[in-house]
């Protein structure tokens, strides 16, 4: 980490079959090859914080079945498709905080069912649309956004959810 790296060759892991965790932070990527971890079936964490990503593609997490700590903090992301970590079965956190996000679709987290912290503090929400949170999340952070609406429903399915945060927004 912290190597200012702007890219890596498409399989510069390919013969890291026993990796479990991968921090590449501080760096400058904005994008990957889409096949870049292709080869970390046992990976547990990832970390991409502080390497200017711009864009979430889908197909980086493909083959991610085993992550469990995924951290995009302080990146640049907008946006956050639908079915952007449906591969992401056993996720169990997810960091996206202090990123420029203002658009999250209702169904990028849905299937995530034992994912128990997400941060989506420090972003660009206006609204809180109808997210389909997992029930097994038991920590929220919303904070330091700057809702001016938040769907009546957002938190409809979060009966597990033992710390919300939604201070300074």
């Amino acid at each position: 980490s912290s190597n200012q790296l702007a890219m890596l060759p498409e399989r510069i892991f390919k013969f890291l079959r026993q990796l479990e965790v991968l921090s590449l932070q501080n760096n400058s990527f904005v994008d990957f090859p889409s096949t870049l971890f292709r080869s970390q079936a046992i990976l547990k964490k990832l970390d991409l914080s502080s390497c200017e990503v711009e864009v979430i593609r889908p197909k980086w997490f493909e083959t991610l079945e085993n992550i469990e700590i995924l951290s995009l903090f302080d990146n640049s992301i907008t946006k956050v498709p639908r079915n952007t970590f449906t591969s992401l079965k056993r996720l169990k956190s997810l960091n996206l905080g202090a990123n420029k996000i203002e658009y999250f679709d209702s169904l990028a987290i849905a299937n995530n069912s034992q994912l128990s912290s997400l941060s989506l503090n420090r972003n660009n929400f206006w609204k809180l649309p109808k997210i389909y949170f997992p029930s097994s999340l038991t920590t929220l952070d919303i904070g330091s956004n700057y809702f001016d609406d938040i769907h009546t429903e957002s938190f409809k399915l979060l009966t597990n959810l033992q710390a919300l945060d939604m201070s300074s927004c």
